[in-house]
Order: C-alpha cells, then structure tokens, then sequence
C-alpha cells in the first residue's frame, strides 16, 4: 500500500525546501519502524516493547494503550508538519487516523457499553495535531 510509504520509516526531510526540519517542529518523531522493532527486537528473542525515543521511553508497545496513542501519533506527527492545506495525503492520514479511532470506539463499546467510568479507564488519549505533546511550541 503505497500510502503507508510515508509511516514506515523516520521521516527524510533532507530535500525539504522552505520548511523547518521535521525534528525541529515535531516533539516525537516516531515512525512505524520505531514501534515494530520494539515488538520484535532484534528478530530472535522478540523485543522488550520500549521505544526509543526520548519523552516516549515510558511507553511499552506491549501495552496496548501505549500502542494505540503510538500509532496515533505517527499519524498526528504526519499531518501536523504537512499543514492544514487541503492535500490528498491529508485527506488520506485523516482516513486512516478516523478508522483506528473509529475501531478504537468499537471494541471499546462492545466491552464496556455505557459505562462511562470504565470507557474512561481503557480509552487511550487522543490528542490533536496542534497540542504541545505532538508539535514544539
């Protein structure tokens, strides 16, 4: 699936022009790459689930609230240093983002109901492509 190209691997903007650098803008930047390899390691024994990165060292992809607000923010990383401007790979980061949330809600609904105390609990944080936990400010 090409439009997952741009969630793989950390983001190259040596051939950005008229544009701060990705990490100068981004607090966390983390790609798919930086959770898979928490998982799996180095391929024999399997990985320990920690990522990486500095601010996110607390989180473990084995854990799966960490892992969704991971995920997520690959996405929120991705459309907050592309800009608000309308663009199809804006359209299709916001697509994505919508149907893990969407699945989220669903499996989050099915277990709890109407719950609101337990939704609450098990709800992973969803933050927005401007708070200062995804951008620096």
């Amino acid at each position: 699936n090409k439009e997952a190209l741009s969630f793989i691997d950390p983001f190259d903007d040596t051939y950005v022009l008229m544009k701060p650098s990705f990490s100068s803008m981004i607090k966390h930047p983390i790609c798919k790459r930086d959770i898979v390899a928490a998982l799996i390691g180095d391929g024999n024994e399997g990985g320990d689930g920690k990522l990486p990165l500095e601010g996110l060292c607390s989180w473990n992809m084995w854990r799966g609230m960490d892992l969704l607000q991971a995920m997520d923010l690959v996405f929120l990383n991705n459309l907050a240093y592309n800009g608000k401007e309308k663009t199809k790979d804006r359209s299709t980061t916001n697509k994505l983002r919508r149907s893990l949330w969407d699945g989220i809600n669903g499996v989050i609904s099915e277990h709890f109901g109407s719950d609101i105390e337990q939704r609450r609990r098990c709800m992973p944080t969803r933050r927005g492509e401007t708070s200062g936990f995804v951008v620096r400010k």
